[in-house]
């Protein structure tokens, strides 16, 4: 007879292989549209930014960041998203290119934005393709000097999200 723990190690090892593939996937995708920078900079936002797009103030406050670590942790964070995000969705199965578009999604706009947005509304009612694909192309602006306006590289960055949750 199994016992409860090994029942348990083997669903957290079923689960951890899944996320680990959409959160492989999605790691893959923002060291494209992230870019890597080993010191710190301001985004299009005027945010300070450093490695892979990391804000938090443990990693900008770095003089430099080798491009390793800065793997290890884009890794570590779309991992932990992914499994927030499969919590989130309550069991509703998503396709890894779904799952790596919305990691990547809500790795640039933040969880509190993404669970407050239509797009997780739809998401939870079991709404999938274009109807929630041209949510990501609603999210393009910045605010700058406390006005909001359009960013062309987040005009293209949601496009390749949008075209990655279609899998296309």
């Amino acid at each position: 007879m199994k016992t409860i723990a090994y029942i348990v190690a083997t669903a957290l090892a079923v689960m951890m292989a899944d996320t680990t593939e959409a959160a492989t996937k999605a790691a893959a995708f923002l060291k494209t549209v992230e870019g890597f920078r080993s010191t710190a900079y301001s985004d299009a936002a005027g945010n300070r930014t450093i490695g892979y797009g990391f804000t938090s103030a443990s990693w900008v406050g770095k003089k430099r960041v080798s491009e390793g670590e800065a793997s290890v942790e884009l890794s570590r964070i779309c991992r932990r998203i992914s499994a927030m995000l499969r919590a989130e969705l309550g069991g509703q199965t998503l396709t890894v290119a779904e799952e790596a578009a919305l990691i990547s999604f809500i790795y640039n706009v933040g969880w509190g934005n993404f669970k407050s947005s239509t797009m997780c509304r739809l998401l939870k009612e079991g709404k999938r393709g274009a109807v929630v694909a041209d949510e990501f192309t609603r999210w393009v602006y910045v605010t700058k000097g406390g006005r909001k306006v359009v960013c062309d590289g987040l005009k293209s960055r949601r496009k390749k999200e949008r075209r990655q949750f279609m899998g296309c």
